[in-house]
C-alpha cells in the first residue's frame, strides 16, 4: 500500500511536467484561423509550410510553442501556423514515447494495487 500510494505521489508530480503548461491542456484553437477548420485551417498570414489550397501540408501548430487560456473554460487560444515535415514527424514520435511511459508506468502501477 505503501508503494502504491508512493508510486501515485511521483505520478502527481511528473505528469504535469510531462505534458506541458496546465493551462495549455484540454483543447486548442488557432486565433489566426481564416478557412477551414481546426483539423484542416487556413492560416493567416504567410505560411511556409502551406499547399495551394492554403492548408498546412505537414500539420500546424502553436507559433514559438506559446499558448494563452480562453474561453470558455478549457479553452487555450493561441497563434499558429503550418509546420515543417521535419517537425511533425519529430511531434508525432515524442507523443508516442509519451504514451507509451505513461502507459507503462500506469500499468506497473495497476499491477503495484493488485497486489
Amino acid at each position: 500500500a505503501a508503494a502504491a500510494g508512493a508510486f501515485v505521489l511521483v505520478l502527481a508530480a511528473v505528469v504535469p511536467g510531462i505534458l506541458g503548461n496546465p493551462q495549455c491542456a484540454r483543447w486548442a484553437n488557432c486565433d489566426n484561423l481564416v478557412g477551414g477548420d481546426q483539423d484542416k485551417p487556413i492560416l493567416a498570414g504567410l505560411q511556409r509550410y502551406a499547399g495551394p489550397d492554403g492548408c498546412c501540408l505537414y500539420g500546424h501548430g502553436g507559433a514559438e510553442r506559446l499558448c494563452s487560456p480562453g474561453m470558455p473554460c478549457g479553452e487555450t487560444k493561441m497563434r499558429c501556423e503550418c509546420v515543417s515535415e521535419e517537425r511533425a514527424t519529430t511531434n508525432q514520435h515524442q507523443s508516442a514515447i509519451i504514451r507509451l511511459i505513461c502507459g507503462s508506468l500506469l500499468a506497473v502501477g495497476g499491477l503495484f494495487c493488485l497486489c
